[in-house]
């Protein structure tokens, strides 16, 4: 069976869906730092599942490269954060940090 443009389209909703799911119901700082990543890492799938439609197309790969690296930044930067949010406070949860 051949996997079409179709199946990596689904599999990326998935991923996006899965990633917007655990940033909005999870209270640990970690776990929400993780959904946003599952939906930064979601495009990267349709740009490589677009990239090799015809023929290779370098110009996808390079997208693709400089968009991990940008995740790849992002998931160091926010575990530093949390990393300096859990030295400071006692507990992990972000719940009743935002409340006005």
């Amino acid at each position: 069976m051949d996997a079409g443009i179709n199946h990596f389209v689904f599999i990326s909703a998935v991923v996006f869906v899965l990633g917007v799911y655990t940033a909005v119901t999870h209270k640990k700082l970690i776990r929400v730092l993780l959904g946003i990543v599952l939906m930064l890492m979601a495009p990267i799938i349709n740009f490589a599942a677009l990239s090799g439609i015809k023929t290779f197309n370098p110009e996808g790969q390079i997208i693709i490269f400089t968009i991990s690296g940008i995740c790849l930044v992002l998931l160091i930067t926010g575990s530093l954060l949390a990393l300096n949010y859990f030295k400071n406070s006692d507990s992990a949860e972000i719940e009743g940090e935002f409340d006005a």
